[in-house]
């Protein structure tokens, strides 16, 4: 079962599958716009996957509390009031909060933060419904396109 090789030295993937229209044929779709339909939806399922069900919120604490490795300092609010949110997890060193905002390193000691924002993953149910009934959908007209002869 070996491939055929073409004029430009390239291999021909599958060997036994000569052209598109017995590739799309062996999916059970007899037409191009069938097939592109699919693609579309698998890509929409992707695309919704790759967002994720759940999401990153800050949620505040003291500044005397001390996350856990898994949970990032994503922000903090001083004693006047300003809400300072960091463009990635910041560090606790000692007792300082070491971060970067735009770009730019922000220093901010403890005793001048009211608030840690601290990051919690929380499910979020609208992308979680959206995501299962794409998926769903994309199986529904899958399967009632094949034809099970």
């Amino acid at each position: 079962m070996g491939s055929k090789v073409t004029r430009a030295g390239r291999r021909r993937w599958p060997p036994h599958l000569p052209c598109r229209a017995a590739r799309i044929s062996l999916l059970g779709m007899e037409s191009i716009p069938a097939c592109r339909a699919l693609t579309a939806c698998v890509v929409v399922v992707a695309l919704i996957a790759a967002t994720g069900c759940y999401v990153q919120r800050p949620l505040p604490h003291d500044p005397t509390y001390q996350p856990a490795s898994w949970e990032p300092v994503l922000g903090v609010v001083t004693l006047d009031g300003a809400e300072v949110m960091f463009d990635e997890p910041a560090q606790l060193e000692g007792s300082r909060v070491v971060g970067r905002v735009d770009g730019a390193r922000y220093v901010a000691e403890l005793p001048e933060v009211q608030r840690l924002l601290v990051g919690h993953k929380t499910l979020d149910k609208p992308k979680t419904w959206i995501f299962g009934g794409t998926l769903i959908a994309v199986f529904a007209v899958f399967f009632a396109s094949i034809s099970l002869n």
